[in-house]
């Protein structure tokens, strides 16, 4: 590790002041001290990756300047660029004025160093309070002053106050600002069936048939039939062997001729046999087909009456609305 980087850390270690967003508990500032005090002995002991977490740890449940800078330094040694980036964004506006110009310098060069690999986002929102969220991660309310670095891609943004919300799509560029504007709107609310069921629930509870039926009988129908076409074809190709070997076959039963008359007693046995076949299939075609169009005209029939007219109720938390959906 370089020695500014040495100097850094153990000018932090020293360092604990209280952040306003902390809770002024006594038990919590010791238990961050703790985890600061551990990571920073992981960390010189040759184990970063432990030394981060406690870090992070450390700064969950207390944030302070210090522990971020401690943290950033650590994460962009490591290559964890954005992370680097946030933590030494944060440890700069809350640095403590008439603290140390060279440790805020060495911050600052670390911050650059960082902001090279990712890029920054600024959130602008029309409502103040607002929870702002980036991809999975809750980024803060509403004001952002401040912005959000994020490797370089694309994101949705959403803002939530209440009732209301908004959402967008960023496209972060490596060592480019993006600026997004979101204007919050009423949330349309959720619609549930009048009876309180799910929309499945509710097809189940009134007997809505599936259509899954009708899949399988066409499907059934279909193979039906081209197996009919095909023992068709083959009864054909027999009936034309027949047909070919007859002449010959008819003087050699009449001269007692043994192999040709049985030869062509095979071919007509498997001409009947095939043609059996193809007529049997047909038949099941047929039916299968008969079955699936009556099937499929009762499933439909029964759908539309039943999505006719759908009555239900919505809720926004302070009013419900009875409405009727359908046509009508």
């Amino acid at each position: 590790m370089k020695s500014s980087q040495v100097t850094l850390l153990a000018i932090l270690f020293g360092l604990l002041l209280t952040m306003p967003t902390a809770a002024q508990d006594p038990t919590t500032r010791a238990r961050s001290r703790q985890l600061l005090e551990q990571g920073y002995a992981a960390d010189q002991a040759g184990d970063p990756e432990r030394a981060v977490e406690l870090y992070q740890e450390s700064f969950e449940i207390y944030p302070s300047y210090d522990v971020a800078g401690n943290l950033g330094v650590l994460e962009a040694k490591l290559g964890r660029f954005p992370e680097a980036a946030n933590h030494l964004s944060y440890c700069l506006r809350h640095f403590p004025t008439g603290e140390s110009a060279k440790l805020r310098a060495l911050i600052e060069k670390n911050l650059q160093t960082a902001q090279e690999h990712v890029g920054s986002v600024r959130i602008e929102v029309d409502r103040l309070g607002a929870q702002v969220t980036i991809g999975n991660e809750e980024v803060g309310q509403t004001p952002l002053d401040y912005e959000v670095y994020l490797a370089p891609g694309q994101y949705g943004v959403r803002a939530e106050a209440g009732e209301e919300a908004a959402e967008s799509t960023l496209e972060v560029q490596q060592g480019e600002l993006t600026n997004a504007t979101l204007t919050l709107a009423q949330r349309v609310p959720a619609r549930m069936p009048a009876s309180g069921l799910t929309s499945e629930e509710e097809t189940k509870r009134r007997g809505i048939p599936s259509l899954a039926p009708g899949y399988v009988l066409g499907g059934l129908t279909v193979a039906a039939v081209a197996t009919s076409v095909v023992f068709r074809a083959m009864a054909g190709k027999k009936r034309n062997q027949v047909e070919d070997l007859l002449p010959d076959a008819e003087s050699g039963c009449t001269m007692n001729d043994s192999s040709a008359c049985d030869k062509l007693k095979k071919f007509v046995r498997q001409h009947d046999d095939f043609g059996r076949v193809s007529h049997v299939t047909l038949v099941v075609g047929v039916v299968g087909a008969a079955a699936t169009i009556g099937y499929a005209t009762y499933a439909l029939v029964r759908r539309k009456r039943a999505s006719a007219v759908t009555p239900g109720v919505a809720f926004d938390g302070r009013s419900g609305v009875l409405f009727l959906n359908g046509s009508f």
